[in-house]
C-alpha cells in the first residue's frame, strides 16, 4: 500500500500570488485562529472572476464579510468539500452580486472607519473609567477621529498594506 500524498507546497511570489487570486473562481481561506486575513478582503477586491470567498467562521474578517462568503469551521474537511461543490456550482449571477456586495462592504468599512472605531471604543473606555458618560459614546473622540486620512481599501491601497507584512 503506498503512502498517502501529503500535498504540493507552492511558493509564489506578491505579483504571481495576486495574478492567482485575480483569476481564480473560488478562494479559499481558511486560518486556525483568528486574525485579519486581508487575502480575504484583498480578493473580492481583484477578482475578474467574480471568485466565491470561502472562509474560516474564525477569520478575523468573518464577521464583517459572512453575509455573502460560505463560511467553514476551519478543521471540517466535510462542510469544506461541500462549500467547495457549491462555490463551483454557484450560478454566475449569484457570484456576480455576492462579488459586489463584498467589494461594497470592504471598500465601505475601510481602515479608516476601523481606527476611528477602535478610537470611540477607547475614550469610551477612559471616559467610563473616569466616572464619564457610562458607554453612551463621546461625541469629542468622534471630532478627533474625523482627522484620521482615508485610507480606502481599493484594490492598489489595499494590495500594498498586504505586501508589507
Amino acid at each position: 500500500m503506498g503512502r498517502a500524498e501529503q500535498g504540493t507546497v507552492i511558493t509564489l511570489g506578491m505579483m504571481r500570488l495576486r495574478l492567482a487570486i485575480s483569476l481564480c473562481d473560488v478562494l479559499l481561506v481558511n486560518p486556525l485562529a483568528d486574525g485579519m486575513n486581508l487575502v480575504a478582503k484583498e480578493g473580492p477586491v481583484v477578482s475578474t472572476r467574480d471568485s466565491v470567498l470561502i472562509l474560516s467562521r474564525v477569520a478575523g474578517a468573518f464577521e464583517q464579510l459572512s453575509g455573502e462568503v460560505l463560511g467553514v469551521e476551519p478543521t471540517d474537511v466535510d462542510g469544506t468539500t461541500s462549500a467547495l461543490a457549491d462555490a463551483l456550482a454557484m450560478s454566475s449571477l449569484e457570484r456576480r452580486e455576492r462579488a459586489r456586495a463584498l467589494r461594497s462592504k470592504i471598500e465601505e468599512e475601510d481602515i479608516s472607519r476601523w481606527i476611528a472605531s477602535q478610537m470611540d471604543e477607547i475614550s469610551e473606555v477612559f471616559a467610563e473609567r473616569r466616572g464619564g458618560n457610562h458607554g453612551q459614546g463621546n461625541s469629542a473622540s468622534r471630532k478627533d477621529c474625523s482627522n484620521v486620512p482615508t485610507l480606502a481599501c481599493k484594490a492598489p491601497q489595499m494590495l500594498n498594506v498586504s505586501s508589507i507584512g
